[in-house]
């Protein structure tokens, strides 16, 4: 009995969504950015939407306290937004504010 419960508790962690819940996004289209307080937000379209259970479909907030690497994550997003290129976004395993997903860094795809 010992050993059933400790194959199905294997199994179960192994393919549980949060265990592996940090990655990067699908490519996505920014549709709005803007900044609250300390935080960059952004709504997205494209990929699978909820990348962490619990967390609102397509929407980020990234919480940079280095000023450098904000202002850079911002440029990012609104060019993204401005030319229609595709970005991905770096998901953290929990949600912030509004339940949006946790991002700590973005990636300008420029193909």
């Amino acid at each position: 009995m010992n050993k059933i419960l400790c194959l199905i508790s294997i199994i179960y962690f192994t393919f549980s969504t949060n265990v592996f819940a940090a990655g990067w996004t699908d490519e996505l289209t920014i549709d709005a950015v803007w900044i609250q307080d300390n935080l960059i937000v952004a709504e997205t379209s494209g990929g699978a939407g909820v990348y962490y259970t619990g967390c609102v479909s397509s929407k980020y907030i990234m919480s940079l306290t280095n000023t450098d690497s904000k202002n850079q994550a911002l440029s990012m997003l609104m060019t993204a937004a401005a030319t229609g290129k595709k970005i991905k976004f770096w998901y953290q395993d929990n949600c912030l504010n509004w339940n949006y997903h946790s991002a700590s860094a973005v990636k300008f795809e420029a193909s």
